[in-house]
């Protein structure tokens, strides 16, 4: 067998047996790892379809909940009123809720109301005998323990159905619970569009006995099914709520992944064989030029010089390598056989020894040629690794999204990317070679570069990195007479020290020009409108009658308007904060609120603060900026003349305060009148019309006494003349004795007071009768402004303080009015839809307010909500 035969029989099993190696580990690796990877994704989705459809009969739980703690379903139980049956178990609820049923069971275990709805035919129906057969004292559905509820599903002849069963409440959660409601929905074609588009992929539900489930697979385990090559099925069980498979989820997905892993490993194999096809056969063709050509050239000159014996013809000498050496020995071989033939016979010994000496020869022939074999496997070797690293940096040219040139010292372009034969509209084989200067014109401000100007030329000479940017508008021109703006980066490359060419990378930067374009006029756009705002801004600010000032965290004026020097007479060219601050530092250290309105970041207003015979109010309120995490910038004050303010309000409560003790005599000489008129002398009136008239000033006497004592007592207190008698009282005893009070009127309306919970004695510091003024008001209020039901007080001890809270079940008071509580002559009331507080004067909170306040604690509203009612506070200090 021929050596070339050999080589190309070991070189072709070696990278046989290389590829058979690789096709088994990539089918044992990648193919398991895709169809283990298609497994998960599956198990996954099954899950995300479980999930939500969990989050659907979480919607029936929700509800059923809402109505299982309310008091009226609490009190339907009980009384079975046709009024709830009317209002809320009408055609529209269940086609509102999306239910097929909803069943009212007491806690014997007797159906108390049940209807069940067609959502299909929008129709009343009777509800499915396969749930009644659910509600008996023994199934879990309707046995309770405390407040539990079960949610799931069950198995009916109409099909599988979601069921949500809570024990029936009262709205705070209180029981004993009075039975059970139990709503009901089939799960239909919407239900399953609804959990498809939860899920995003389609799915089916099919029953358990027809799934690929036996009955000990149940819980807990995923079933995936290849039904073909290109589709993958996966089953999970749903359990009932007794435990039990109800019914399986099937989705199908396309095998994307296996068969997308396969076609790579397809395409891998095909690139290992051919790639070791051209490592074959390239190595073959290596051996046959450089190694097996001279050998074969040698002997057939040798086997010609024997067949023709002529000893004085030569072998051909072609190179300088070990073959040429052995064709110059060969040849030496012959002039000596030359010169020695005639001696041959007379010479056998000589003849033996210079045999010997060929073979020594030969031994060394066969050493220099293991030795060539060796450089040549070296050389392969390089080739291999030279042939990889340029085809990792092509593919690293070509994937690039920018544009990439080389040239050479002598500016030849000598590479070019696909991206660069696109922008520059020329083909690789028809530039490289060429001049890069007479491929494309560089424009800079529309005028021709010179060449010596142009990155290239400096990067080489220089030896430094060029970058051009968008703002110095270079541009390339084509030979087709295209022009588009370009930024580039121009890289020297060095060898050992010395500069060998140069690389530049760049890019079409028409879009970012444009852009860039879009935004300078936008910005420019912007702030035409920024000046128009600040001259409609500076504008009303000067126009305003109060002082407007803001300034920066260190207290500099950033803005200011005249009315500022008006009021406070200091000269224009002298405003400033520290100047504000000496002028009014007898009544307020400006300087300390500014720093608390910026550290707290809050308002602060005092209208109290008396400077050169006027009375001034500020109001300081911080410049907060929201996209720096609500960070405190400055801050606005406000400086407003209230002289003319005061002495109106103060005019006012004189005025109030005289007529209310004028009309006081009178009122009162009225009310004993006509009291002493119905107590002794009714019975010697016989006309009737007499009688209601006396009954009616003596109602409104009493009426308008107790009006023009709030007036008095709303003066006083703003006055500062009302004087407290503070003592250490026990304020659940006063609070009980308010109730005590109230109770009877509380009674003709049907309402009882309530205090919740055993309440010990809580003592605190305050003046007893105007605590018990304080607690009648907030109790009388939930009792005028409550129809029906009760009224709660509840006492809380903090601290510092004693908190009571009045709670009603009215209809509640509106957003918009609650600001209108506490103030005076406010009735925050709405006829129709909010509490109807328009009986009165409006003075009741607004005195509780002062009264809470002068002793040391304060009153508020808690929470309002319509058809919940409102719940009031005040607190107390303890004594110190």
């Amino acid at each position: 067998m021929s050596l070339h035969k050999k080589t190309f029989i070991f070189t072709a099993s070696l990278i046989g047996i290389a590829i058979l190696g690789i096709i088994a580990a990539s089918r044992t690796i990648l193919v398991e790892g895709y169809v283990s990877l298609e497994k998960t994704q599956i198990e996954r989705n099954l899950a995300r379809v479980s999930h939500s459809l969990q989050q659907v009969i979480s919607e029936v739980e929700f509800l059923n909940r809402d109505w299982a703690q309310w008091d009226d379903a609490y009190q339907f139980v009980q009384d079975r009123n046709q009024r709830f049956i009317d209002v809320n178990l009408v055609d529209q609820t269940f086609s509102s809720a999306r239910l097929n049923a909803i069943v009212f069971v007491d806690n014997e275990g007797r159906i108390v109301y049940e209807k069940g709805y067609d959502l299909g035919d929008n129709r009343t129906v009777l509800i499915p005998e396969s749930l009644k057969s659910h509600i008996n004292r023994q199934d879990i559905l309707i046995t309770h323990v405390g407040s539990e509820s079960i949610s799931g599903i069950i198995n009916s002849n109409e099909g599988p159905m979601m069921v949500s069963s809570f024990p029936i409440l009262k709205s705070d959660r209180s029981g004993p619970a009075q039975g059970t409601i139990i709503m009901a929905r089939l799960i239909d074609e919407e239900v399953i569009e609804k959990v498809e588009n939860a899920a995003q992929f389609p799915l089916e539900f099919i029953n358990f006995d027809n799934s690929p489930f036996s009955p000990e697979d149940s819980k807990g385990k995923t079933i995936i099914q290849y039904t073909s090559a290109e589709i993958v099925s996966g089953f999970t069980p749903i359990l009932d709520i007794y435990g039990k498979p109800s019914l399986v989820i099937k989705i199908d997905m396309e095998r994307e992944i296996v068969n997308q892993g396969e076609k790579i490993l397809l395409y891998f194999l095909l690139a290992t064989i051919l790639i070791g096809s051209i490592v074959v056969a390239g190595g073959i063709y290596f051996q046959d030029r450089t190694v097996l050509a001279p050998i074969h050239r040698l002997s057939s000159d040798v086997l010609k010089i024997r067949s023709r014996g002529n000893l004085t013809e030569r072998v051909r000498i072609v190179g300088k390598d070990e073959i040429a050496r052995l064709a110059g020995d060969v040849n030496a071989m012959l002039t000596s056989l030359q010169e020695y033939q005639g001696r041959t016979r007379e010479s056998e010994k000589k003849l033996s020894e210079r045999l010997k000496v060929i073979e020594k020869q030969n031994e060394d022939l066969e050493k220099t040629k293991n030795a060539m074999a060796n450089l040549l496997e070296d050389e392969r070797q390089l080739e291999e690794t030279l042939k990889k690293e340029h085809d990792r940096l092509d593919l690293i040219i070509s994937s690039m999204g920018e544009g990439l040139l080389v040239i050479d010292k002598d500016h030849i372009l000598t590479a070019i990317n696909p991206v660069a034969e696109k922008l520059l509209e020329v083909k690789k084989d028809g530039v490289v070679g060429k001049k890069w200067s007479d491929l494309v014109i560089t424009l800079k401000n529309h005028s021709a570069t010179p060449t010596e100007e142009r990155s290239f030329s400096k990067a080489i000479k220089e030896g430094k990195t060029i970058v051009t940017s968008l703002e110095e508008d270079h541009s390339y021109k084509t030979k087709s007479g295209k022009i588009f703006p370009v930024v580039s980066i121009t890289a020297p490359l060095e060898v050992e020290g010395e500069i060998v060419g140069a690389v530049k990378v760049f890019r079409d930067a028409t879009k970012e020009k444009e852009s860039r374009k879009l935004i300078e006029q936008e910005i420019r756009d912007r702030t035409q409108a920024l000046w128009e705002e600040r001259a409609r801004m500076v504008s009303s600010i000067d126009s305003l009658q109060m002082g407007f000032i803001i300034a920066n965290k260190n207290h500099e004026i950033v803005v200011k308007n005249p009315a500022v020097t008006d009021i406070l007479g200091i000269p224009e060219a002298e405003v400033s904060l520290d100047r504000i601050a000496q002028e009014l530092q007898a009544n307020l250290d400006l300087k300390a609120q500014c720093e608390e309105c910026l550290s707290k970041k809050t308002s602060i207003g005092r209208d109290d603060i008396y400077y050169k015979d006027k009375f001034l109010r500020i109001f300081l309120a911080p410049v907060i900026v929201k996209e720096q995490d609500d960070a405190a910038i400055g801050y606005v004050l406000l400086i407003e003349d209230v002289t003319s303010e005061k002495q109106l309000i103060r005019a006012k409560d004189e005025f109030f305060a005289v007529a209310s003790h004028e009309l006081r005599t009178p009122l009162t000489a009225i009310r004993g009148n006509t009291s002493l008129i119905i107590d002794y002398f009714a019975e010697k009136i016989q006309d009737t019309d007499l009688k209601e008239m006396i009954s009616d000033m003596h109602e409104s006497s009493v009426r308008l006494i107790n009006i023009v004592n709030d007036f008095l007592d709303a003066s006083r207190l703003e006055q500062g003349k009302v004087e407290l008698k503070p003592e250490e009282i026990d304020l659940v005893e006063v609070m009980r004795g308010v109730i005590d009070e109230l109770d009877d009127f509380a009674s003709q309306k049907g309402i009882s007071i309530k205090v919740n919970g055993t309440v010990g004695e809580m003592r605190v510091w305050a003046d007893k009768a105007r605590t018990q003024q304080v607690g009648s008001n907030l109790i009388g209020n939930a009792i005028k402004f409550s129809k029906q039901g009760e009224v709660a007080v509840n006492f809380e001890k903090e601290k510092d303080f004693v908190k009571v809270r009045v709670t009603d079940n009215g209809i509640g008071i509106s957003p918009a009015n609650q600001r209108l509580l506490f103030k005076k002559f406010q009735q925050a009331g709405e006829r129709v839809l909010a509490r109807d507080v328009t009986k009165g004067t409006g003075m009741g909170l607004y005195i509780s307010k002062l009264l809470t306040e002068l002793m040391g604690g304060k009153i508020y509203l808690e929470n309002s909500e319509f058809g919940k009612g409102s719940t009031f506070a005040f607190e107390l200090p303890v004594k110190k």
